[in-house]
């Protein structure tokens, strides 16, 4: 039974083979060729149209040439020959190939763009400009000649180790009436020591020495002619402060700001600190020294800024400005009035003749051993 099966299984697969190799070799035979049109007859050289002449085995006619004989010989007659249409397929079917059109795109206008920038390209700001520099300030005559009398001043004192001069003073001291002094002045400057002795009526005889560095901080003196009730003209007094009262009521100033170093070391200060209460008047003569050429500065002095000045006052610097002085550059005259006073009320006065600097002074003129010696 089953071998009659298989039997029957192969007659039919045998069958099927032998019908599958009838078909013409299956699905890969060969599509039947269409015939292509026949090409467009062309003009003949008197106008008519040559029918297209039968293609020959071996033989190729190509668009826009006749075939005489064997030969293919090119039209004369088209100057500007047309060039080949692209190929257009298979009747029925698309052209892959859009049309010629002989006529110009049409463009739509675009918006123009800001030309494009590259990330690394440099961004170029607008420059501001830079504001225009103020002119530097014109010099001011005043500050200039102030500053010009304190630095001569300065330069001067610090050449000078001793100086020795005929002061002229006269103060006023509380209510009594200023009395004119004459004074001989002698001042070291390094170490700092001073000797003065009065030549003039008042007080004479009157002998004062201040050498700190060596007689420690006290002021020796030999009584002057009516300078006290209690010691007798010619002796020597007690030692004293410069700080004590006694020594005070003989005087406005310390005799620590004796000569004229602390006079050029306050101008100086003056003119850095308080320039507005200086005013340069220029050249000017003082009849303590006649045709001698001084230049004169008047200072400000406001109401409580010195003692005894509580109304205000009008101080005058008197400068040397003869180049062969020897007192060159230095203060030689100053005074102070109070101008709020009626009538105006002279206050200080001093003034420095017969300079000597340098004096050539030593230790012993300024060594208390010397007090009392010129009345003998």
């Amino acid at each position: 039974m089953v071998r009659g099966s298989l039997l029957v299984l192969l007659a039919v697969l045998a069958t099927g083979c032998t019908n599958y190799r009838s078909r013409g070799q299956g699905p890969f035979a060969d599509r039947a060729k269409k015939s292509l049109p026949p090409p467009p007859a062309l003009p003949s050289a008197d106008g008519l149209k040559t029918p297209p002449a039968p293609n020959r085995p071996g033989r190729v006619v190509i668009e826009g040439s006749t075939q005489i004989g064997d030969r293919v010989v090119p039209n004369q007659l088209d100057a500007n020959p047309t060039p080949p249409a692209p190929p257009t397929g298979f009747p029925g079917e698309a052209s892959p190939v859009p049309p010629r059109s002989d006529a110009a795109p049409v463009v739509s206008p675009q918006v123009p763009r800001p030309p494009a920038v590259p990330d690394n390209a440099a961004v170029v700001r607008p420059q501001t400009p830079a504001p225009a520099q103020p002119a530097p300030p014109a010099a001011n005559p005043q500050a200039t000649a102030l500053a010009k009398l304190a630095q001569a001043a300065s330069r001067r004192w610090a050449t000078i180790d001793t100086l020795e001069a005929k002061l002229t003073r006269r103060e006023a001291i509380g209510g009594a009436r200023p009395q004119t002094e004459e004074v001989l002045l002698q001042v070291r400057r390094e170490p700092y020591a001073v000797y003065m002795r009065n030549t003039g009526e008042v007080g004479r005889g009157r002998e004062v020495l201040y050498n700190p560095s060596k007689h420690d901080d006290k002021v020796h003196a030999i009584v002057g002619e009516g300078d006290s009730r209690l010691y007798k003209a010619g002796n020597k007094a007690p030692s004293l402060s410069p700080d004590s009262p006694l020594v005070k009521s003989k005087s406005r100033r310390s005799i620590r700001d004796a000569g004229p170093g602390t006079s050029v070391a306050l101008f100086a200060r003056l003119v850095q600190t308080s320039p507005a209460d200086l005013k340069y008047v220029g050249a000017a003569k003082r009849p303590e020294f006649g045709d001698h050429p001084l230049e004169l500065v008047e200072q400000t002095v406001r109401g409580g800024a010195e003692p005894e000045v509580e109304r205000g006052g009008l101080r005058s610097w008197y400068f040397d400005a003869k180049p062969d002085s020897p007192s060159f550059g230095l203060p030689v005259v100053m005074t102070l009035v109070e101008t709020g006073s009626a009538p105006p009320r002279e206050l200080e006065f001093y003034c420095y003749t017969q300079v000597k600097a340098p004096a050539g002074l030593t230790d012993a003129d300024f060594d208390v051993a010397r007090l009392g010696r010129s009345r003998r």
